[in-house]
């Protein structure tokens, strides 16, 4: 009785041990499922950015980047909201609100009238100025783009159409 419980236990240890997951195997389940859902997290990350993309459009015989969308301002001891026009100059974009705080803070030590819009989603953006003249914009946007002082991140700087403040202006 003893020998066939022994032979038992030898057969359990030799069952249990043969399934054991080795590292090697973790390793390259990993790599394949890393490598499959970079193929489909960079396709959909390729889509959204496009989305989101500023576009190119002409204003006279001038190109500036444009991207309409509806925003709303973040208060500050600063700013008030009648600085929200229909164009303003972003240079900047962040998920963490501290970081827009800290560029937007940055830039105005350059002498801009930096402030922080964000979407719904929410992004948030760093915008130097503001008009609804879309040939002050192109001028803003030359301006803020030719500025040596700051070395900004493809695609900016570019201009954000306040989709709301066009439909103030429709409605009015």
């Amino acid at each position: 009785m003893g020998y066939i419980k022994y032979i038992g236990i030898v057969i359990m240890f030799i069952f249990a041990t043969s399934c054991k997951t080795t590292e090697r195997n973790y390793r390259e389940a990993y790599e394949l499922a890393k490598g499959a859902g970079l193929q489909h997290d960079s396709l959909v990350a390729n889509l959204i950015a496009n989305e989101q993309a500023p576009i190119a459009i002409n204003v006279g015989n001038e190109t500036m980047k444009l991207k309409k969308e509806y925003v709303s301002l973040i208060a500050d001891d600063v700013t008030t909201k009648d600085v929200l026009k229909q164009y303003n100059i972003v240079v900047g974009s962040f998920r963490q609100i501290f970081n827009a705080r800290s560029m937007a803070a940055r830039m105005l030590t350059l002498g801009y009238k930096s402030y922080v819009l964000s979407n719904r989603t929410p992004i948030y953006f760093v915008a130097v100025a503001s008009t609804d003249s879309l040939d002050e914009a192109l001028l803003l946007y030359k301006k803020a783009k030719s500025d040596v002082r700051v070395v900004y991140k493809a695609p900016f700087p570019w201009v954000l159409e306040s989709v709301q403040k066009v439909r103030e202006k429709v409605h009015k």
